[in-house]
């Protein structure tokens, strides 16, 4: 904090000397930061680098994926297997993969209704390699669905697995949640027809409340944005994917995604899919490039927690929208991290300065 402090006291010394009619600025030639004259402000000098993305994708694999969409000629199964297995093929250098499908597949099968989830340790596709992405692809081509649709259990089993089993080395993990509808499988919630996922699908044969009686057919979405805010209290951000047979639940995967910490830039709530194999796979490429298009350097100070939460990141003259940092568990080191098109930038002969502003607080 001392550094921080210098920095901030050596800024306002030189901008005191010039002329009163100029706005103090912390950063020389950027007139329009004078909202930010009282924050501390170091220069990152790079270079900037590529950072890895440890992709945990949770597929769901229940049965409800075998109907065939409005507007498809496949079912959703087929499209999103062989679109998932096609932007592996595509995927970035700088990601690596695992997958966990829920409910767990069964060597003797799962049955109707199964809801079982195995332990993190072999539940899980990985370990995260760069041989992983074909790994994976094979295993979703060969698989088949069946079951409900257990997704609070699967984020927990995916925390458990990114937090003790296969915990990143370098880079951080993301979560890439693919839904085909709404989550159930908690035999502790009871409901009315109006929050029972069959009914709500239109999967209720009897017309009556498909739920009574069998209450882990009630919507579990409560326990899942749980376990979605579980994950990003440990640094792991949920990307959420939205299947056709989600657009029943539109509401609810928005919410999730935005408590995920990366809904979709275009709309703000969950990342549609499209139905078909060519959109899946043009859906997921972009993920994963989005993912990959990540660079890093290092701070040279290391921020307090509670700076770390209230720093801007500076390019050229630009405050990003996000903080932009890290704190590498163990390391004892804070990162600047970008996102593509500032990491494109910075890869040009010319590239703009970036500069990190802390100890203050947002303009109004």
């Amino acid at each position: 904090m001392a550094a921080i402090a210098l920095a901030s006291a050596w800024v306002l010394g030189v901008l005191a000397c010039g002329s009163g009619a100029r706005p103090r600025t912390p950063i020389a030639g950027c007139p329009d930061l004078s909202g930010y004259a009282a924050c501390a402000v170091q220069e990152v000098a790079g270079p900037f680098v590529p950072r890895r993305a440890n992709v945990l994708l949770v597929v769901e694999r229940s049965g409800r994926l075998l109907r065939v969409p409005a507007g498809a000629t496949s079912d959703t199964w087929t499209a999103m297997t062989t679109g998932i297995a096609a932007a592996l093929d595509r995927s970035s250098p700088n990601v690596e993969f695992a997958l966990l499908g829920y409910p767990s597949p069964m060597s003797n099968g799962c049955g109707d209704g199964c809801c079982y989830m195995l332990p993190a340790s072999s539940a899980v596709r990985g370990p995260f390699s760069p041989e992983s992405a074909a790994r994976i692809g094979e295993v979703l081509l060969s698989d088949q669905p069946e079951g409900e649709a257990p997704m609070a259990a699967a984020l927990a089993t995916a925390r458990q697995y990114l937090t003790e089993v296969d915990v990143p080395t370098a880079g951080e993990a993301f979560v890439v949640l693919v839904a085909g509808g709404g989550p159930d499988c908690n035999d502790a919630s009871a409901c009315g027809a109006d929050r029972c996922v069959p009914n709500l699908e239109a999967r209720c044969a009897s017309g009556g409340n498909c739920c009574a009686g069998a209450p882990a057919g009630c919507l579990d979405d409560q326990a899942v944005r749980e376990q979605i805010r579980a994950l990003a209290a440990v640094g792991i951000a949920t990307v959420v994917v939205a299947l056709p047979g989600a657009a029943d639940f539109t509401d609810v995967f928005d919410d999730l995604a935005r408590a995920g910490g990366r809904p979709s830039p275009a709309t703000g709530g969950a990342i549609s899919s499209g139905v078909n194999a060519v959109e899946i796979e043009a859906t997921m490429t972009a993920i994963f490039a989005g993912l990959g298009a990540r660079c890093e350097a290092p701070l040279p100070i290391q921020l307090p927690a509670p700076d770390l939460a209230r720093a801007h990141v500076v390019v050229g003259c630009e405050v990003l929208p996000a903080a932009g940092l890290r704190q590498d568990s163990g390391a004892g080191a804070t990162r600047v991290v970008l996102e593509g098109e500032a990491c494109t930038t910075l890869a040009q002969a010319a590239p703009r300065p970036v500069h990190v502003l802390s100890g203050c607080a947002s303009p109004p």
